[in-house]
């Protein structure tokens, strides 16, 4: 069985015939097969031949009975023969009534899919299985973004689980990195110990018969003899000889957890690189905003903002460098001479590294690492494995990337415990993410709920946050993989679809927007206004769409303009209260915000923010002046019309 591009047309009623349908094709034409790489089959959703979307399909060589895709979190599709030797997956429709058609709920493999499932058919004849593998790729995403992506949630759930979230006020939760110093000495240690080891190391002793001077013989067994007798003028016989080798289970071990250290601390360099990145380029649009500026008050928090940033960024820079030379002693460890001469193995005890003195103290020591290196939580390695498998990888790393973002930004806490290890312990129980939540605090009483695929009615939205305040506030987020740069009338469907129908299926929703990975399309937070429905890009190394949401619902929609939107700092904020405006400082990290009102009357009374940079609000070419989000006009509008 082979996965193939298929073009099909489908049978979809004009007219109403059930709120939910599963349709069938009217015809199915193999259009080419997936690329075989690495043993997987693999491809791109969205694949297109002309105008047509493509989805994928198996083609047999043997009859079948029964073909299913499946994957980790649940996900389970059956396919129907469409013809002998062609099986394709049916896409389920649901009923718009307000647009009086049916529309699809559930696609084909193949479209609206970005991660990893398995295509397993049972023959007719003889009940044999047979298997392959399949990997869906964004189309918006390159192979190196996709790894990025996967790389990003391990490094997120390791955050989730190990960072201490503890402090019930936002200001002295700690956030802190791998102790590399302590790596390094660790690394270190290992070296030293394996130097020992080298002097006298665990042997494997075994025989074989191998080519032997006789005078370097003891004794001669019955072949040798005989050889000897055949062959009087050789000077060599077969004889058998103890060999002595370095393969030992426990080489084979060490070698192996070295190589995952390796792959780790390579790993957490690329993730800080990224952050490094980010840094450098905030860096470089505040020194571009900076230049515009004539007030020197506004000179001087440009200023004060870049120090703190380059702070970070010396940091990170210094980190980067000492990951460098970790990964180099790693790489050092592997051309001991215990080690270069075995295959890798997984990491485990043995009864040499309980019971001898160097190489219990190598056990040690690995263990220490792997514990510095976030790496000793078994539950949350199968979990990482799992999610890095699953059908849906785009999703799941929006859900915790938007997890990660509150928490490690804003330095909420949970009143339940750490936010990972509930995570764990519903998927555990359901195999699944789907209607998990967890409450964190947001300042005082008044907590934020996040939840996974919350059903409201028949729907559900992929993130929801719910605002515990008064009698609540929901706001929305879907995420999406069209490219629609070069689909805008399916933007504006699908912005009516999950963003609007969103905010408005329950009346305490506030605002909904779309996460797509479209660099050409970018973001927009005033497709309904003001800022309740909008859409912004989101892909590994570009998340300033989710900072601006976030800051957006903080700031804008929850008024709690005291809460530095970029370190989440509660206390240590200068407020200047100013006769149309305000100025608000955060001492932690040096942010700076206006808040002022917009003066036109016709419409609610509304408040309005601009930062030193990244604004959800279109600025204006004045310090601190911005266009409302409702009517579109700015201070300086007002002061036209004065006159």
């Amino acid at each position: 069985m082979k996965p193939v591009w298929v073009k099909v047309d489908w049978e979809v009623p004009t007219f109403y015939v059930g709120d939910e349908i599963t349709v069938r094709p009217i015809s199915v034409e193999e259009i080419g097969e997936l690329e075989l790489i690495d043993g997987v089959y693999s491809g791109t959703e969205y694949h297109r031949l002309q105008s047509d979307i493509l989805s994928i399909g198996i083609i047999v060589d043997v009859p079948f009975q029964k073909v299913t895709a499946y994957g980790t979190f649940g996900f389970r599709r059956e396919m129907a023969e469409s013809s002998q030797a062609l099986w394709v997956s049916c896409p389920v429709y649901e009923w718009n009534q307000a647009e009086r058609q049916y529309e699809v709920s559930i696609p084909s493999l193949g479209v609206n899919q970005c991660g990893t499932f398995i295509i397993e058919g049972q023959s007719l004849e003889n009940q044999d299985l047979y298997k392959c593998e399949v990997k869906v790729r964004s189309s918006l995403l390159s192979e190196e973004e996709y790894l990025m992506m996967k790389q990003d949630l391990l490094t997120i759930t390791e955050d989730l689980m190990y960072k201490n979230y503890t402090s019930d006020d936002g200001n002295d939760s700690k956030r802190a990195y791998i102790d590399l110093t302590e790596v390094k000495n660790l690394v270190q240690l290992l070296n030293d110990i394996l130097i020992e080891l080298e002097k006298a190391p665990a042997e494997k002793l075994t025989e074989k018969r191998i080519k032997t001077h006789v005078d370097k013989l003891r004794k001669m067994d019955m072949r040798a003899l005989l050889e000897q007798e055949l062959h009087p003028y050789s000077d060599t016989v077969c004889a058998i000889t103890t060999v002595r080798s370095l393969d030992v289970p426990e080489h084979r071990k060490l070698k192996g957890t070295i190589l995952e250290f390796i792959s780790i601390c390579e790993r957490n360099l690329d993730t800080e690189k990224m952050h490094l990145r980010s840094i450098v380029s905030q860096l470089e649009e505040l020194y571009g905003e900076k230049i515009k500026v004539n007030d020197s008050i506004f000179y001087e928090k440009f200023a004060s903002k870049e120090e703190s940033l380059t702070t970070n960024r010396m940091q990170f820079e210094e980190r980067q460098e000492a990951w460098h030379q970790i990964v180099a002693l790693l790489e050092t460890l592997l051309e001991s001479e215990l080690l270069c001469h075995c295959e890798p193995e997984e990491w485990g005890d043995t009864h040499l590294f309980m019971s001898h003195s160097e190489y219990s103290q190598a056990f040690e020591l690995v263990e220490g690492i792997q514990k510095q290196l976030r790496q000793d939580n078994v539950s949350l390695k199968n979990f990482q494995r799992d999610v890095l498998n699953s059908p849906d990888l785009y999703e799941k790393w929006t859900l915790l990337k938007v997890i990660h973002h509150f928490m490690e930004t804003w330095r909420l806490t949970s009143e339940h415990g750490n936010v990972m290890q509930q995570l764990l312990n519903y998927y555990q129980k359901h195999q699944t993410l789907r209607g998990f939540w967890i409450r964190i605090k947001l300042i005082g009483a008044i907590n934020l709920v996040i939840g996974s695929e919350i059903t409201f009615g028949n729907k559900r939205p992929d993130v929801t946050l719910l605002v515990e305040e008064n009698n609540g506030r929901l706001f929305f987020l879907d995420a999406k993989y069209k490219p629609y740069s070069k689909m805008q009338k399916q933007l504006g469907k699908d912005l009516a679809r999950s963003a609007t129908r969103y905010r408005l299926m329950d009346d305490r929703g506030k605002a909904a927007f779309l996460i797509h990975p479209d660099q050409e399309r970018g973001s927009h937070f005033e497709v309904t206004k003001p800022h309740r429905d909008g859409y912004y890009l989101l892909k590994p190394g570009q998340d300033e769409g989710l900072t601006l949401f976030a800051k957006m619902v903080l700031h804008f929609h929850l008024r709690k303009e005291t809460i530095c939107p970029d370190c989440g700092e509660r206390k240590n904020i200068d407020k200047e209260d100013l006769t149309y405006k305000k100025y608000y400082t955060c001492k932690s990290c040096k942010s700076f915000w206006v808040q002022s009102k917009c003066w036109n009357r016709n419409h609610v009374y509304q408040h309005l923010y601009k930062y030193l940079h990244r604004n959800y609000h279109r600025p204006t070419d004045h310090d601190w002046d911005v266009h409302c989000p409702t009517c579109g006009l700015t201070y300086a509008d007002s002061r036209r019309r004065n006159r």
